[in-house]
């Protein structure tokens, strides 16, 4: 039993590490595709705080939607997951808590290496460069 328990803990950590990594491949391109608008932002007198603060904020809307969305589809198959899950309440309010904030901290923490790169360059190159910064 107890070597269920570590085998399950083993695939929620590469599943949760992986989800981390789409999640930064994703914000990461998307940050790349918004150079241009972030060259014109800087250009009219944005600081880099600004950027950073502005692309950040933008990931984590999006994250927020893609977790309200995950707890409704949860909540939905609540009786299909039910059967498969054991001494567990389906629906508990911590996990689902716990579990809600620790997804917003990842989208923002893989929000933060692209904005912080992006925030540091000239408007010059950013506006020179067609797909952005590499």
């Amino acid at each position: 039993m107890r070597f269920r328990a570590w085998l399950s803990l083993a695939y929620a950590v590469f599943g949760a590490a992986l989800a981390a990594l789409g999640t930064y491949a994703l914000v990461s391109q998307i940050a790349l595709l918004r150079a241009p608008e972030v060259g014109i932002h800087m250009a009219t007198g944005a600081r880099p705080f600004d950027i950073f603060r502005l692309l950040v904020a933008k990931s984590l809307l999006a994250t927020a939607a893609g977790v309200v969305a995950g707890i409704a589809a949860a909540f939905a198959l609540t009786r299909a997951l039910g059967t498969v899950l054991f001494g567990v309440i389906p629906l508990d309010g911590a996990t689902v808590f716990v579990s809600a904030l620790l997804l917003l901290a990842c989208g923002g923490a893989a929000a933060a290496w692209p904005a912080f790169r992006l925030a540091r360059q000239s408007a010059g190159r950013l506006l020179s460069t067609r797909r952005g910064v590499r």
